[in-house]
Formats: C-alpha cells, structure tokens, sequence
C-alpha cells in the first residue's frame, strides 16, 4: 500500500508492519536536518555523522524524525534542545522540531517517542554547533589586534617624526 505523508510517501508492508508490531522498542531515526538563513537559502545537513557544524547565518533549523514502525499506528514524539531548553517538550504527534535564531555554541537535539502500546522509546541524540561568524573568529581577532597595535605604532612613529622635524 501507498501511503500519502506531509512531505512524501512511504509504502506499507502488512507483512513487516505484523513483524513490527511485537517490537517493544521501535528504532527511532531522524529523517531530515535543514538548516535555514533569514533570506530563507536552505542547506541540508548530513545525518551520518554524529555531530554537524552550521555555518554561522544559518541558525534557523528544522530536524525531522520517525520510527521504524507500522506507520498506521499512533506515535507521540518528545524532544528536547540541550543547551537551549531546559524541560521536554509536550508529547505531539508532529515528528519535527524548529528552532529560529540558535545563538553561537554547542547543542545536542534529544528526541524520544511514545508508541501505542505505552512504551517510551531510548532517547537519540543529534550533537551539532552553530558556528561563529567570520569576523568573530579567532584568526579576525588576531587580525583587528595586529591592526591596531600597527596603527598605534603608524601614528607613534609619524608624530616622532613630525616632533622633530618641528624641533629642527
């Protein structure tokens, strides 16, 4: 069987879905990390490595997920952004989070299902960081200082210059 999805199809298994469903915990995977500007430029992310860097301007995010279960059966999903939330999300049957404006650092996505039988899945996790801005980096700092401190030494040396050649 097809079956039409928000943003896809999947097919139906009866035989794999009447496997799945004497499964106590269902993996849970996630789909899909998109990460957005404020101009709405998209970029997705690879989900197979175990943490991402997103360049700085694109600290909008969108991560999708699901199990690996009958998807006829009911599933609420709970998530949690570590180093941004500080409690889990309300269960929702939605099995995508958004997240708008992430400040620079280090974060880790956690997200965990209820199925229908009552059984709470293992969280997964997904580490990621949003990265700094170029002229926020170690190497333009070294730069804004050897310009300054040039400068300094710049308008040192010519007002020397321009004292003695007063004094002469």
């Amino acid at each position: 069987h097809l079956i039409c999805l928000e943003n896809g199809f999947a097919i139906f298994k009866k035989d794999i879905a009447a496997l799945s469903n004497g499964i106590r915990n269902p993996k849970l995977v996630f789909r899909e990390f998109v990460c957005m500007n404020a101009s709405g430029e998209t970029k997705n992310i690879e989900l197979n490595h175990k943490s991402a860097s997103l360049p700085n301007p694109f600290d909008n995010i969108l991560i999708s997920f699901s199990t690996l279960q009958n998807p006829c059966s009911r599933k609420l999903y709970q998530f949690k952004l570590e180093g941004m939330d500080k409690e889990w999300s309300k269960w929702s049957e939605s099995a995508e989070a958004r997240y708008t404006r992430l400040p620079v650092g280090q974060y880790i996505f956690i997200v965990r299902t209820l199925n229908s039988n009552g059984t709470v899945t293992e969280p997964v996790s997904l580490k990621f960081k949003v990265k700094q801005p170029w002229y926020a980096s170690f190497v333009a700092m070294l730069l804004y200082i050897i310009i300054i401190l040039g400068g300094i030494l710049a308008s040192q040396y010519f007002y020397r210059k321009r004292l003695a050649k007063h004094h002469n």
